[in-house]
């Protein structure tokens, strides 16, 4: 599936663009990375789009910015590791940077539809009326996450839903262990903020 994208005209034009002027060793290895990067492509979607997933609760979101994160990844394909881990702490790291400028990029709109007047629903997926406590629980979770900074945000699914050590997460962010623990301790605190101001809204409405 990669091996086509990457050889459709507009994507081999921009990385021959990119790759202009490299000597031969750098054009050899970007093509090393990019044959490794397709080996690996089921693999490695399957990882993008669940954390892409947990980031929206979107399922045509997350496959549209996974889509977005494997055409960076062709793109830039001599900045791509040759080693595994370091290759999907490196997609993880550009999923991040495209869900936080869709994230931004969003915000700025509904701010601006608002000042206008003009505020509707955007682009979120409405899903059918939960039936049972658990489904109500759930929505209220999702909720809670996308209420998040994008920074907190993304620690909270990389630990919770893709299941990452500490010192993973520190790797797709470039950033310190603590620093993560820092960032998932006031996220935490957020949500339960969230939750229990949500319980409180409902028991005063009973």
């Amino acid at each position: 599936m990669l091996t086509a994208v990457a050889s459709s005209s507009p994507l081999q034009e921009n990385r021959e663009i990119d790759v202009a002027g490299r000597d031969p060793e750098a054009l050899s290895r970007g093509e090393s990375a990019l044959s490794m990067l397709a080996a690996q492509f089921e693999r490695l979607h399957v990882v993008v789009y669940r954390y892409l997933m947990h980031r929206f609760f979107d399922a045509e979101l997350a496959e549209e910015l996974t889509a977005r994160t494997f055409y960076h990844a062709a793109r830039f394909v001599h900045r791509l590791p040759m080693d595994d881990e370091q290759l999907r702490f490196w997609l993880l790291r550009t999923a991040t940077n495209v869900a936080n400028t869709h994230l931004r990029r969003t915000r700025v709109r509904q701010f601006v539809l608002r000042q206008l007047g003009w505020q509707r629903s955007i682009a979120t997926k409405t899903e059918s009326a939960p039936e049972t406590e658990d489904d109500q629980r759930l929505v209220i979770i999702r909720g809670a996450v996308q209420a998040l900074r994008p920074k907190y945000q993304a620690v909270v699914v990389l630990r919770y839903y893709v299941h990452m050590s500490f010192a993973e997460i520190a790797g797709v962010l470039h950033c310190r262990e603590n620093a993560v623990r820092t960032r998932l301790s006031r996220a935490i605190k957020e949500m339960q903020q969230r939750l229990n101001a949500l319980g409180s809204s409902d028991q005063g409405e009973s």
